[in-house]
């Protein structure tokens, strides 16, 4: 049964200035901030009821081979589209590729039992769906990084969203809650 009515969620992390990611794709820069911190059993930094609450990720080629790198695709269970024009070798009959983002986002909800969808980058992607997402759970990181990745990369359609929370967590990051106003 498809999940037609499942809400696209760009769950992500962000420098300061607005990157995502180092220029060439690193992450390592958010390693001191992913340690277990004070609260966590009580999910104050909302993974665990955002995961779950998922249902299928939508992933960009970049993000996906990153991802590959820590073993994230082979054990998942869920269905994930990444837009790519290129092949891609998952390891996971759950785990296709796709080349357009809107035509993605559409597989993605037909292929769905149920839940929402996370936008697992990157900043084309994220660009390029802007339109469609429903909410943002937007984690600034206390860090300059100068250059990089954007959260947003590339035209785009304005998108009004409105702050529903915004939260100072333990590590020093700050975790803003936004909602897609319609």
């Amino acid at each position: 049964m498809p999940a037609p009515e499942s809400r696209l969620r760009y769950f992500v992390a962000a420098s300061i200035d607005g990157f995502i990611a180092t220029p060439d794709g690193g992450v390592d820069w958010l390693q001191p901030y992913q340690k277990p911190q004070p609260g966590d059993e009580k999910d104050e930094g909302g993974w665990q009821a955002f995961a779950a609450a998922i249902g299928g990720v939508i992933s960009g080629r970049k993000t996906y081979e990153k991802m590959a790198g820590f073993g994230f695709w082979k054990g998942a269970k869920s269905p994930a589209v990444i837009v790519t024009s290129s092949a891609i070798d998952a390891g996971n009959p759950n785990v296709v590729a796709n080349p357009d983002p809107a035509k993605a986002l559409a597989q993605l909800r037909d292929t769905m039992a149920w839940g929402d969808i996370w936008l697992l980058g990157g900043g084309q992607l994220a660009s390029g769906l802007a339109a469609e997402i429903d909410s943002i759970e937007l984690h600034v990181v206390p860090v300059i990084l100068g250059a990089g990745i954007p959260m947003f990369a590339g035209p785009g359609p304005m998108v009004e969203f409105e702050a529903v929370t915004v939260r100072r967590m333990p590590n020093g990051l700050v975790r803003t809650f936004y909602e897609r106003l319609r």
